[in-house]
């Protein structure tokens, strides 16, 4: 249950940075003291937030917490939802000098499955013999697993509204032994439009472009297990980077 999981790492990393000696304002006193921050959590996602179809992504907060995208979050235009990159900065700013304190915010991007193409011909086209083989792994994603900091000295830049110092994590935590079995579940006649479009693809000059479904099936006890303690890992470390730039 990643809600579960979430709210276990959220006591941690709260307890873990104020044993770093770092004040913590509690939500619901900020949210009584700050109308930027009342403004940020009324335009937030109600967590647990889902979008997708086949490829579907769930977005997890805390308890009383919401969810919301920030500057150049990748994953906000792949769900195809940019407002909240695009228009947090002014709340943001607004919650920071109401309560003269910094915003930090902890991110944890797991992964579930890793699709590999096999059989490549030049220029990157794939011939229609092309084998499409899944390498199923669990695994905390680089880049977008980040602990960032926000504060009232902060300056905005063109690349980030925001101007966030990022701690981010720069190379996958693979953990495949909750992996039971990968199926290919695509139906038999999108295979068949596959090869079809793949071989006039090729034909063409031009690359084509295929769609599989596969089914994942994860040993949950072991899921929750790996998953919980590779985010307490990447949270202790984070924190001890930030820690020791303050």
């Amino acid at each position: 249950d990643m809600q579960a999981i979430t709210n276990a790492y959220y006591a941690k990393f709260v307890e873990e940075l104020a044993a770093t000696g770092v004040t913590i304002i509690p939500l619901q006193d900020a949210v009584i003291r700050s109308a930027g921050l009342q403004r940020l959590m009324n335009m937030a996602k109600p967590a647990p937030y889902i979008r997708g179809g086949a490829n579907r992504s769930g977005f997890y907060s805390p308890p009383g917490y919401k969810f919301y995208f920030t500057p150049l979050d990748g994953r906000a235009k792949a769900m195809g939802d940019t407002m909240t990159t695009t228009g947090s900065q002014v709340p943001e700013e607004m919650a920071m000098k109401e309560l003269n304190a910094g915003i930090l915010g902890v991110r944890m991007v797991v992964d579930f499955a890793e699709i590999e193409a096999r059989g490549r011909g030049m220029l990157g086209m794939r011939p229609p013999t092309a084998r499409v083989k899944s390498k199923a792994n669990v695994a905390l994603l680089p880049v977008d697993t980040q602990l960032w900091v926000l504060t009232p000295q902060a300056k905005s830049t063109y690349s980030d509204l925001g101007h966030r110092q990022r701690y981010a994590l720069t190379s996958p935590i693979v953990m495949p032994d909750s992996i039971l079995s990968v199926d290919d579940t695509t139906p038999r006649g999108s295979k068949v439009s596959d090869g079809v479009a793949s071989a006039i693809g090729v034909l063409a000059g031009v690359g084509g472009q295929k769609t599989r479904t596969y089914q994942v099936t994860v040993d949950p006890v072991a899921w929750s297990k790996d998953v919980s303690a590779a985010m307490d890992e990447v949270g202790k470390v984070m924190i001890a980077r930030f820690n020791a730039d303050r």
